[in-house]
């Protein structure tokens, strides 16, 4: 890809194209380029009226059968189903990827360039976006926290205790205490645009002092503060490894995600 002039600069204004994407078969290397603002929404525009996010549900609307995968022999608890067909596990990982970014791209500063319309034709897909949860080494939280980014309305109407219960239930399940992109989902349901939403922060809360132990890790114990410092001093850094066929997840990055839940869950006040 060709760098455009006058769009350098990595402002607040400004969103990074990644240097690589991943097809199928192969990495294609393309150079960094950077755009503003009004050019991302535009792009973004533009896929949605040539009708790409239509065409992207057609994909995703193909059956994804599931494997369930027997217990983990050390805890006993369910383990992620894997997805009977490999490439087109792969092929849904882009698809989400692509919608991800069609309704909200972060700038390497941390500002949000998300599209409105887009989120919400989306949204209305909420089900089955949530159907495909639990595919091992498919990520979809990550794509449905983009759909509600900065948009307080379109998460009001949609996010509900039905849906925050669903995700304390994958995390119970199968996190393991690791699987941050369900926890920072229920994070993007608490506080959206910097606004409280007491609802969904009453739920969570509740949940969470129902079942903090299996929920959040907050490393209470002497022994959980070790472990911490262990993960620390191993050069962890808080990275949050979910992607890949060999994805282990982080612990640390889950423990940081607790913290940072329960402190938007008080954020505006007492939500009870």
């Amino acid at each position: 890809m060709m760098e455009e002039e006058g769009d350098e600069g990595g402002g607040d204004g400004e969103a990074l194209i990644p240097s690589s994407m991943h097809t199928g078969a192969a990495t294609v290397r393309c150079k960094a380029v950077h755009l503003s603002k009004a050019r991302v929404r535009s792009f973004q525009s533009i896929l949605h009226d040539l009708r790409a996010t239509e065409l992207a549900m057609r994909v995703l609307k193909l059956p994804l059968r599931r494997v369930p995968q027997p217990p983990n022999p050390e805890t006993g608890k369910p383990q992620m189903d894997l997805a009977a067909d490999t490439g087109r596990r792969q092929l849904f990982g882009q698809v989400y990827a692509f919608l991800h970014h069609l309704a909200a791209v972060e700038t390497p500063t941390g500002a949000l360039i998300h599209n409105t319309k887009i989120q919400s034709y989306l949204a209305a897909h909420l089900d089955l976006f949530i159907s495909h949860i639990g595919v091992l080494n498919l990520n979809v939280a990550t794509t449905l926290a983009a759909i509600f980014k900065a948009n307080p309305v379109l998460s009001r109407r949609c996010i509900n205790a039905g849906i925050i219960r669903r995700f304390v239930s994958l995390l119970i399940d199968y996190g393991e205490k690791k699987r941050t992109r369900w926890l920072s989902f229920l994070h993007n349901t608490v506080v959206v645009d910097g606004k409280p939403v007491p609802s969904n922060q009453s739920v969570v809360l509740n949940l969470a002092s129902e079942k903090e132990d299996e929920v959040l890790e907050l490393c209470k114990t002497a022994e959980a503060q070790a472990a911490r410092r262990m993960l620390m001093a191993g050069g962890c850094h808080l990275v949050n490894t979910e992607s890949g066929a060999t994805a282990q997840g982080s612990k640390l990055a889950y423990h940081r995600q607790s913290v940072l839940l329960l402190a938007d869950c008080a954020l505006g006040g007492d939500p009870t």
